[in-house]
């Protein structure tokens, strides 16, 4: 008599049906909509942000980026939340663009079971010219989502502003979970602007843990210099959403 092994057939099962459902969830469309951008006119804040109409466990995001006649770089993406339905990517370049040069670029996608898909502008790529602005002069009015209750995936938002404009290239929530696990970073990306200032926009998907977030933010310009909003020297908190992924 021949012994079957039905354990191993019921993994092997699973994950098959498990590969089904991600494959069919694969997202329909790759952009921005709306008050969103890919990037700002100037490239300044050198936030570069799309959307995809699904989000699950092994979606990923790329930006590639090419400057005036350089070899074309790869970039991975950051998962920025939710917003309608939409999954936000973001990553900011890392050093400042060389002024008045042409910058182009193009997002791709793609997931662990073949899945792919690209943003380029129908294939022309998308790009801009940089301009040289000022140095940064202010980071505050900084907030969060903490008292809105339960969001999807507990999704904890933080959001800051810079002002000018355009002056800020990076901002970062530096962070630490009850002063337990030491002081972390984690990138913000540009969301728009408020008069002459720039919204950051940044935070943490799936975080589970509970209690409270100690935080403050630091901004850089293309100058070297750091502004920090820490609260006046005490820091913000904020309640850390308790809930499943």
């Amino acid at each position: 008599m021949k012994h079957v092994r039905i354990g191993k057939m019921l993994v092997l099962g699973g994950f098959l049906l498990a590969m089904a459902a991600a494959s069919s969830a694969a997202p329909t469309w790759m952009g921005v909509y709306g008050p969103f951008k890919h990037m700002d006119d100037s490239g300044q804040t050198r936030t570069f942000s799309v959307f995809l109409n699904d989000d699950y466990p092994g979606l990923k995001a790329e930006v590639g980026i090419r400057i005036n006649d350089d070899e074309w770089t790869t970039y991975p993406m950051w998962h920025g939340g939710h917003y309608n339905g939409n999954s936000r990517w973001y990553v900011s370049y890392p050093t400042p663009f060389p002024d008045h040069a042409v910058v182009q670029y193009y997002f791709h996608a793609w997931d662990d079971w073949g899945f792919e898909m690209w943003d380029s502008n129908g294939g022309d790529n998308y790009f801009f010219l940089t301009t040289p602005i000022g140095p940064l002069a202010w980071t505050g009015n900084t907030r969060d989502n903490s008292g809105e209750g339960y969001y999807p995936r507990s999704y904890l938002e933080i959001q800051t502003e810079t002002w000018p404009a355009g002056a800020a290239i990076n901002s970062y929530i530096v962070y630490t979970h009850e002063g337990a696990d030491g002081w972390k970073v984690q990138p913000m990306y540009v969301n728009g602007q408020a008069y002459n200032n720039d919204i950051w926009n940044g935070g943490f998907i799936g975080y589970t843990l509970g209690g409270w977030i100690e935080y403050a933010i630091v901004s850089f310009d293309a100058f070297g210099h750091a502004f920090w909003d820490n609260n006046d020297g005490a820091n913000h908190r904020a309640h850390a959403h308790e809930g499943t992924r």
